[in-house]
């Protein structure tokens, strides 16, 4: 038997212009794009708004990916502030600017863009503040002590660093990491070393006093301890009582931390802090530009030490097991004590954040 084809009456059409709703204020009437669209051009039509909002997506990720972009840091952050409003609301035009977008639009996906862009419009001073915590949160991730640095010279520390199996980290003062910069070689750097010591110093108590989680006292203490030896001229007890509480912190308190073996974790722990190459650092985050400005002589502190050939940085091998071949100096003695302060400062901050706790810059 054959089916039996049955007409089905139609719907009658909808009068918009009774619906009750407020008519749009550019003078466009909302409209029922799909009800005598054909299913063809509901598709296309389907495809294009993904596409839009596809758009929509880039431009967020592109405006979070500039943000850890250090060409906004340095000596550039003054300017950035003063004009971070007119930047606010430039931003607010290009997004209404791209729910405008210049493929070719129907009438119902110029109703779409339209809206979009109001929706947009209404909570642009959400994206705004937001904007600006992501910046604040940023330029928080630089040690306070390098923040005023242009990008090139925040380079530089990274390479002090890695040269000179130290830290520059939160102390010392910026004026005397400029002139660490500006000094050709590790013994030009080392006579800055000693000639600041008593700065120097006052800069480590300055940041060991920020760090108050109790399980770091014990080690505060002891770098503390070789910050008074460094002010009395006592450089070996200063360098062997800092690079044991280095050691310390490394493989047993920044290893738990980062969740690593105890017994075969060690080298991906110094490793965590692995300077960048050239091709990192110009596509790196903010937070991995964070971990080699505090630890990317980790490194070169713990390299062995061949006995007859010992290395010209600070070295921890060195101290603790050939202290009598040339592995103790008076700027050894700051290096240890500064690279053992910026490790403790490090893990203190990062583990107050993971439980909330405010702490000092």
């Amino acid at each position: 038997m054959s089916e039996e084809h049955v007409e089905h009456p139609q719907k009658p059409e909808m009068d918009t212009t009774s619906s009750g709703i407020a008519p749009y204020a550019d003078g466009l009437k909302p409209q029922n794009a799909f009800a005598r669209v054909p299913q063809t051009d509901v598709r296309e039509f389907t495809r294009k708004v993904a596409s839009n909002q596809q758009t929509l997506q880039k431009l967020r990720e592109g405006v979070v990916k500039q943000i850890p972009d250090l060409s906004q840091f340095g000596k550039k952050t003054a300017a950035l502030a003063a004009t971070s409003a007119l930047a606010r609301r430039d931003m607010g035009e290009q997004i209404r600017r791209l729910a405008r977008a210049t493929v070719p639009f129907t009438a119902a996906e110029q109703d779409f863009a339209r809206n979009l862009g109001r929706v947009l419009d209404a909570h642009r001073q959400t994206w705004s503040r937001n904007l600006g915590n992501l910046v604040k949160q940023a330029l928080e991730l630089i040690p306070a002590n390098l923040r005023s640095l242009a990008l090139e010279d925040l380079r530089e520390v990274m390479r002090i660093n890695e040269e000179d199996g130290t830290s520059l980290a939160w102390a010392p003062r910026v004026s005397i990491v400029e002139e660490l910069i500006a000094a050709p070689d590790i013994d030009a750097r080392s006579a800055v070393l000693v000639a600041r010591i008593a700065e120097i110093a006052n800069d480590v108590d300055a940041s060991l006093a920020v760090v108050t989680l109790p399980e770091h006292q014990i080690l505060r203490s002891l770098v503390a301890d070789s910050v008074s030896a460094l002010r009395v001229g006592l450089y070996g007890p200063a360098q062997a009582a800092a690079t044991t509480a280095l050691d310390t912190l490394l493989y047993v308190h920044v290893l738990d931390y980062l969740q690593h073996d105890p017994e075969r974790g060690k080298a991906d722990t110094r490793k965590h802090f692995q300077a960048l190459d050239v091709e990192e650092w110009n596509d790196a985050s903010v937070a991995e530009v964070e971990l080699v400005l505090v630890g990317a002589g980790l490194l070169t502190a713990f390299r062995s030490w061949r006995r007859g050939r010992g290395r010209p940085s600070f070295n921890r091998n060195g101290s603790i097991h050939q202290a009598d071949d040339g592995a103790y100096s008076p700027a050894h003695a700051v290096r240890a004590v500064l690279m053992a302060q910026a490790l403790m400062r490090w893990l203190d901050d990062s583990l107050s954040k993971l439980h909330g706790i405010t702490t000092a810059a």
